[in-house]
């Protein structure tokens, strides 16, 4: 079971353009419940490498271009660590939750 927030069956659907947008967003809420850390991120190299995402979406050009749309959404929130220079990617929803 992999719970999914409901602002994605409204605003946040309503906002995607692309149905690799709706793939990457959905692998990515799978990969944090598997992954299962506390705070919840997964690191770009992870996205990168796995390999449904790369038969999904295809090109590690076409996985950036479509991780960065969600970022612009606001639905994910990149950093780069500065201790090993990873760039982790986290879920932002508050963009969509209505007050």
């Amino acid at each position: 079971y992999i719970p999914i927030p409901a602002p994605v069956f409204n605003t946040l659907l309503e906002s995607l353009s692309d149905i690799s947008e709706v793939k990457l967003m959905l692998r990515i809420m799978w990969l944090l419940q598997v992954y299962n850390r506390k705070p919840p991120f997964i690191t770009e190299s992870e996205i990168m490498t796995d390999k449904l995402i790369s038969k999904l979406i295809g090109s590690p050009y076409k996985i950036k271009g479509t991780l960065a749309q969600l970022e612009s959404y606001g639905i994910i929130k990149s950093s780069t660590q500065k201790a090993d220079d990873h760039k982790i990617i986290k879920h932002v929803w508050t963009k969509f939750i209505k007050k």
